[in-house]
């Protein structure tokens, strides 16, 4: 395999200079990051920004995949400012939930702080459309890993939003549905009565773990 760089190649498609053409398959490998080339005058400087970036998907070539797809994201969003300003990003604001047992009925009410700085936000071209609540397995705010219940959006007539997903199924990044609305308005208090992740009711002193997450859309 001839090439300018070694292991130069897609290793998703297997296409140029891949492993299988490393004569050691078996072996301590390492990696030196450069990047360029870039012309610098004398005396100048250069701005150089890193992210450190790591993705969990399927397997390891489906990792690599989602760690370009998030490495896209970064760099669409980043020179926008998106990513800058906290006050720009609205995944930076999460709201409050209080929980409340009631254990006479066996259900569970999740109170919400509706926080005004989420449901006016306005910012390079996003604005609030809603809440998607997940249940998790355990605690996190990673909502590829979470199961979403339901959702809860402004009566705007605006329903479906379309963009860009991972796919848990396939491990491929396609463009699908990522917000079902349905006019239903925003609420204070979710009841929640059965566990949606084991399709079971509520057992008692189990722990179980829920995260709202805003939306916004495109105008």
């Amino acid at each position: 395999m001839q090439a300018k760089f070694p292991l130069s190649g897609n290793p998703i498609t297997g296409e140029g200079y891949v492993s299988k053409y490393f004569k050691y398959l078996c072996a301590d490998t390492r990696f030196v990051t450069s990047s360029g080339p870039f012309t610098l005058a004398v005396g100048d400087t250069q701005e150089v920004v890193i992210a450190q970036i790591a993705a969990q998907g399927k397997d390891r070539l489906n990792s690599v995949a989602l760690l370009k797809y998030y490495s896209s994201i970064l760099q669409r969003d980043y020179p926008n400012n998106i990513s800058d300003d906290p006050k720009q990003n609205l995944s930076n604001y999460i709201p409050d939930i209080t929980e409340s047992e009631n254990s006479e009925s066996g259900i569970i009410e999740l109170s919400i702080d509706r926080n005004e700085e989420i449901e006016t936000f306005s910012e390079n071209g996003y604005t609030f459309q809603g809440y998607k609540l997940y249940q998790f397995h355990e605690l996190t705010n990673n909502s590829l890993s979470g199961l979403e219940i339901s959702t809860y959006d402004i009566s705007d007539n605006i329903t479906n939003i379309n963009g860009e997903t991972y796919d848990p199924l396939t491990g491929y990044i396609i463009t699908d549905l990522v917000f079902n609305g349905t006019n239903s308005g925003l609420v204070d208090i979710i009841t929640i009565d059965k566990d949606n992740i084991n399709d079971s009711k509520l057992l008692k002193g189990k722990p179980y773990y829920w995260f709202l997450l805003p939306v916004s859309r495109c105008r």
